[in-house]
């Protein structure tokens, strides 16, 4: 199969915006609650309290948060590309571009489902940065975001795996 042509990768560029959109309000559903914890906890005359700075025996509750967030990021890597691609039914009958619909589908899908897990267990680490100031959970939050961004689709990655995913041979582009 060819790679996508201009006017292909022009009517994909809705749905590149779409999902643009959603990984960053993820993203910024996040760090707009982990932002404000660590707002409150730096107001004058707010003591974190002694175990969340520098834990000399950290709480289950919070060790758990920490590896529920490390099991996350392993599965946001691994899971995705096992869900398979949805059916599309279309009134279209040119293969190419049910093939193109399927894929760009498809990646929405996992690229949505990778993001969900690292936000919530980012949520999870945030609580604890919000509840005591916790700065390992906060440095796992910073983690997650980190992971959530890298998941982000720029206009050449999002074609690129588009292209991908409908069985385009990555040596058949005109650049090379």
């Amino acid at each position: 199969m060819p790679p996508l042509s201009e006017e292909e990768r022009a009517n994909l560029r809705g749905s590149l915006t779409t999902l643009r959109i959603i990984v960053f309000a993820l993203i910024m559903g996040v760090t707009a609650f982990t932002g404000y914890g660590v707002y409150t906890h730096l107001q004058p005359g707010v003591v974190p309290p002694q175990r969340a700075v520098m834990p000399a025996m950290m709480r289950i509750d919070h060790a758990l948060a920490i590896a529920a967030g490390a099991a996350t990021a392993i599965l946001a890597l691994t899971v995705p590309p096992f869900i398979p691609m949805p059916k599309v039914e279309t009134e279209k009958t040119d293969p190419r571009e049910r093939a193109i619909v399927q894929a760009a589908g498809g990646l929405q899908m996992r690229t949505i489902i990778a993001c969900a897990l690292l936000e919530g267990t980012a949520f999870f680490n945030a609580f604890y940065v919000q509840k005591d100031f916790s700065l390992p959970n906060l440095a796992m939050v910073g983690v997650l975001l980190f992971l959530m961004a890298l998941h982000f689709p720029l206009a050449g990655w999002y074609f690129g795996k588009v292209e991908r995913l409908m069985g385009v041979d990555p040596f058949s582009s005109k650049y090379f």
